[in-house]
Formats: structure tokens, C-alpha cells, sequence
């Protein structure tokens, strides 16, 4: 029935998004990753900058130029600090953003286990006015592919996913509410 051909197509823009969210936490999970080495990497130039400048310090040099590798060191070790703090949160949101895909798709699936009951039934009493039903729902398949052609970043990706489950699910409940025994 187009009841059930929506709710299908909801399931499966539910598992897009849920595709979609997965990769962001993926691309997160490895921002987070790269940002830690580079805090890791900014804190060893800081140690050795340091000692350098030490060392000059107890050979009474000048120590201008170990000052100034310092001052850089500390500089790249304040930049990694942040990026990591913001990888973090990208991380966090991206977490959240699968939470809702997750959520998105176990709404779907309810949706279409209770409309597929709801449907069986009146296509056990009518099966004519189901086979009607499902002749008008072949359109509504370009539902499913707008999710599987979006691009750009991880985001963007999810963000579309969102949008066409939300709207397939809108479709599904009003499909739901005028089916009729």
C-alpha cells in the first residue's frame, strides 16, 4: 500500500542518515586522533625548547633564539590544546547526531511495523482497494535516493538524511491516519 511503501522509504532514509551520522563520527573520531598527536607532538617541542634554552641559561649564553623557539613551541602547544578542545566537540556533537540517526531509524521501524499491521489487515478485507493503494506509492521511491545523492562533508550528509526521514515519516503518519477499512 502507499502506507507501507512510505514507511518503507522512511526506513530506509532512517538507515541513510544512520550511514551518514557513522561516518561522522568516523571522520570525528579520527579528527580527535590527529589533534591529540599534534598536542602530543606541540608539548615534546615545548620540553625540548625548554631545555634548550636551559642549557643556554647555565652556559651564560644568549638565549634570544632559544626564547623565541620557545615562545613558538608554546604557541603551537596553546593551537594544539584548542584544536583538540574543538575535536572534542565535534566528536560530542557527532555522537549526538547518531544518537538522533539511531532514534530516527527505531521510530521508522515502529512506524512501519505498525503500519504493515494496520495494512495486512485491510488488505485481507480489500484487497482491491490495497492493490490501488500501491500502484499510486511508485512514485514516492525517489524518496529513498535524495538521501543516497547528497555530498559534501559528513555533516551535510546527515543533516540531508535528517530532513528526508523527517519528511517520509510526516508522509508515512498521514498515509497511516487515511487508510480506511
Amino acid at each position: 500500500t502507499n502506507a507501507e511503501s512510505l514507511a518503507q522509504s522512511n526506513v530506509e532514509s532512517a538507515n541513510d542518515y544512520v550511514t551518514s551520522a557513522t561516518t561522522l563520527v568516523a571522520t570525528a573520531e579520527n579528527g580527535v586522533t590527529q589533534a591529540q598527536a599534534a598536542l602530543t607532538e606541540a608539548n615534546e617541542s615545548v620540553s625540548e625548547a625548554q631545555a634548550a634554552l636551559d642549557k643556554a641559561i647555565a652556559a651564560n649564553e644568549d638565549t634570544t633564539d632559544e626564547q623565541a623557539q620557545l615562545e613558538a613551541a608554546q604557541a603551537q602547544q596553546v593551537s594544539a590544546t584548542n584544536e583538540l578542545a574543538d575535536s572534542n566537540t565535534q566528536l560530542t556533537n557527532a555522537n549526538a547526531e547518531l544518537d538522533n540517526a539511531n532514534s530516527a531509524l527505531t521510530d521508522a521501524q515502529t512506524l512501519q511495523t505498525s503500519v504493515e499491521a494496520q495494512t495486512d489487515a485491510i488488505v485481507e478485507a480489500q484487497n482491491a482497494d490495497a492493490q490501488t493503494a500501491a500502484t499510486e506509492a511508485t512514485a514516492q521511491a525517489d524518496v529513498a535516493d535524495t538521501a543516497q545523492t547528497q555530498t559534501g562533508q559528513a555533516q551535510a550528509d546527515a543533516d540531508n538524511a535528517q530532513a528526508v526521514s523527517e519528511l517520509t515519516a510526516q508522509n508515512a503518519q498521514d498515509a497511516q491516519a487515511n487508510i480506511s477499512d
